[in-house]
């Protein structure tokens, strides 16, 4: 990350030491990898603001724009999911973008990035339809949209982005109620090929939708859950075979508590406040002569 933002200073100084010079290519890419950099320090606003500006360079193809207009899209997706309320208005943006997008791509046949471009429109949708009543335009509209990314990772024997593809797949199967199950066995069948950030973005929006029970759970992917997301844990104490742990909550506590039987490892919990002084009372009440005699005491729990 540190050397591509060296680059990306070096490309600003040689770009704007010479502005008469510089091709709107150039300048294309200068403005989109800032953009890609601000998205990835979660600076939205600001990479949405180095988007614009790549559309306002004049002469440049149906292939610029149009991968602008997807990545734009992209972003107000994200700023739509971070936001606490949300707000209609950022979503309808991102798709709106997002089908200029796909119209530009398709103009000029790019075929290589269309299943990337598919999916994110789909997936632009789903995330609308998630926290809005179920339209059943919309719904046909990812599922055309998921059909043909299929269509072309098939044909071209491309695995780019099939995970998300098959997921969004699904979820809209589900919604119309469709029948899926060859779409599930693809999906688990191709689980072990995904990347972590696939991966992440796959098990989200499957989560999101289940929480609304929209659709119904797969068990391999509940599984997934499990194993991926033990959040917040600190190990505080470590001895030569045993490992103290905390956990930010309990729904933690019983995915940790299932991956260590799993794993045949040995799982106490912590014992609370009530319970240890009642073991304490007992053990005292047994060993009243050492109590008496001072030999044992209370001290600090």
């Amino acid at each position: 990350k540190q050397e591509g933002i060296e680059a990306l200073n070096s490309l600003e100084s040689i770009l704007f030491s010479h502005n008469d010079d510089n091709t709107p290519l150039w300048l294309w890419h200068y403005y989109n990898i800032k953009a890609n950099l601000e998205e990835w320090n979660e600076n939205l606003d600001e990479a949405i603001n180095n988007y614009k500006k790549c559309i306002s360079i004049p002469t440049l193809g149906a292939f610029e724009y149009g991968g602008t207009f997807v990545n734009m899209a992209i972003t107000y997706r994200c700023k739509y999911i971070q936001q606490e309320v949300k707000k209609i208005g950022t979503i309808n943006k991102s798709i709106k973008l997002g089908r200029l997008g796909l119209l530009l791509k398709q103009s000029v046949g790019d075929r290589d990035e269309m299943s990337v471009v598919l999916h994110n429109l789909a997936l632009n949708i789903l995330y609308k339809i998630l926290n809005t009543s179920v339209e059943i335009r919309l719904c046909n509209e990812v599922l055309e949209l998921t059909q043909e990314a299929l269509s072309i990772l098939d044909k071209t024997k491309s695995v780019k982005r099939l995970g998300m593809v098959l997921i969004e797949n699904y979820i809209v199967k589900e919604l119309l109620e469709i029948k899926n199950s060859d779409i599930v066995i693809k999906l688990e069948t191709h689980m072990t090929t995904l990347g972590q950030s696939e991966l992440n973005q796959l098990l989200n929006i499957y989560k999101e939708f289940k929480k609304t029970n929209k659709i119904k759970s797969l068990e391999f992917l509940e599984k997934i859950l499990i194993d991926n997301e033990i959040r917040g844990s600190k190990i505080t104490q470590t001895d030569y075979n045993q490992f103290t742990i905390s956990l930010i909550n309990k729904e933690n506590l019983e995915k940790t508590k299932t991956i260590f039987l799993n794993h045949r490892l040995s799982f106490h919990e912590v014992i609370d406040k009530t319970e240890l002084e009642k073991i304490q009372n007992c053990f005292f009440n047994e060993n009243e002569n050492l109590v008496k005699n001072n030999y044992l005491k209370k001290e600090n729990n």
